[in-house]
């Protein structure tokens, strides 16, 4: 399944002495070329969605702070083939921020924000950096839509662990091999 909307399901309250092993058997793991939509109006619910390992992928975060709804894809390469068909649309960066923000909309989302996450080089291959590669996309198709970009998690050479909460509607991001989130808040609550 490709889209899932959360309105009040439960499906992990982390706890700060919870380990990651708990954390990826109780969440919703966004697999590559998905995207998820989430309704944060209820501030009860404690839904958590976590990508475990994003190295050269990038995840953009398209929300609307004022009426809580967030959407979130999980993108593999910048650009689609021309004339293809694609099963995953949100495994291109050309095409997952078009249809995240299409679908935004017709969730009631207004004012939209972003926050990216993730475009690093993973491998030391010169000629073929597919992180900025994903960078460089994802920011032009946000920039044609006139979303700005807040704030930005991007490059360097690890891989990212990723955790957004709807409950508190925040970003946790923490590089890999580093024992410390980086909180980011969508909201001013």
């Amino acid at each position: 399944m490709q889209s899932k909307v959360l309105r009040g399901k439960h499906l992990l309250e982390i706890n700060d002495n919870k380990k990651k092993d708990d954390i990826e058997k109780e969440s919703f793991n966004l697999p590559i070329g998905h995207k998820v939509i989430i309704n944060s109006v209820n501030k009860n619910n404690s839904d958590q969605i976590f990508i475990p390992g994003i190295g050269s992928c990038i995840v953009p975060i398209i929300y609307d702070k004022n009426q809580k709804i967030a959407g979130l894809s999980h993108i593999l390469l910048s650009t689609s083939k021309k004339g293809s068909i694609v099963t995953y649309p949100h495994k291109f960066a050309d095409l997952s921020i078009k249809h995240l923000v299409k679908e935004l909309k017709k969730h009631g989302a207004e004012n939209l924000e972003a926050v990216i996450v993730g475009g690093a080089q993973i491998f030391r291959v010169e000629d073929n950096n597919i992180g900025q590669k994903n960078i460089k996309i994802v920011k032009k198709e946000l920039k044609k839509l006139k979303i700005n970009i807040i704030k930005e998690e991007i490059g360097g050479n690890k891989g990212r662990i990723f955790i957004f909460d709807a409950k508190n509607f925040s970003i946790s991001v923490k590089i890999s091999g580093s024992d410390d989130y980086k909180i980011i808040k969508l909201t001013d609550n």
